[in-house]
């Protein structure tokens, strides 16, 4: 198949729209990840407790690269000492 001018091939589009990205954290240590769940979906970012098994209580919070300064500023509020686990996914 070829690519006509102006039209993406196999009907895909070039310009998708962005997706949320999900970010792993973990409270500090022997914190609980209840209080800033609660706190990040008070404000309407999406999280949930994670599956992973280490470090207890670790949570993924998903959202748009606009409010992930936001989110890290609602976690960090909450718990100061809570850390980054991974980016993106």
């Amino acid at each position: 198949m070829t690519e006509q001018p102006g039209k993406p091939a196999f009907g895909m589009s070039k310009n998708s729209p962005e997706r949320p990205k999900v970010v792993a954290w973990g409270p500090s240590e022997g914190q609980p990840n209840r209080p800033i769940i609660e706190a990040l979906r008070a404000v309407g970012i999406d999280c949930w407790v994670s599956s992973r098994r280490e470090p207890a209580n670790n949570f993924e919070v998903s959202c748009m690269a606009a409010d992930s300064d936001r989110a890290r500023d609602v976690i960090l509020g909450v718990d100061d000492g809570a850390t980054i686990l991974t980016r993106g996914r």
